[in-house]
């Protein structure tokens, strides 16, 4: 994710095609566009190492044009992570990330 500059909180690149190396920290970017007066509920990220459920992490966002958010993960173990956005039990979009030593 950007620090500055005219992408300050832009998704600044993915996950290399060859991986990461263990111990990582990634940062899972999202953007909504939400009605204003609307309330979104049940949104999260869930977090699979492998098939074994990690970390769940809840994301609260408001009736926007274009409302960002973000988590970060440390991936410290090797193997297949799966990062899956949910909105109540609706998959809305899932990535994978292999770390390797």
């Amino acid at each position: 994710m950007a620090a500055d500059g005219d992408r300050k909180n832009e998704c600044a690149s993915e996950a290399p095609s060859d991986g990461v190396e263990k111990g990582t920290s990634v940062t899972v970017w999202t953007a909504f566009m939400l009605p204003q007066a609307e309330v979104s509920r049940d949104l999260m990220i869930q977090v699979k190492h492998g098939d074994v459920v990690r970390p769940t992490k809840d994301i609260s966002i408001r009736g926007s044009l274009r409302y960002r958010t973000w988590r970060t993960f440390r991936l410290n173990k090797v193997g297949t992570w799966t990062f899956t956005i949910l909105d109540g039990d609706r998959e809305l979009q899932t990535l994978s990330v292999s770390v390797h030593e």
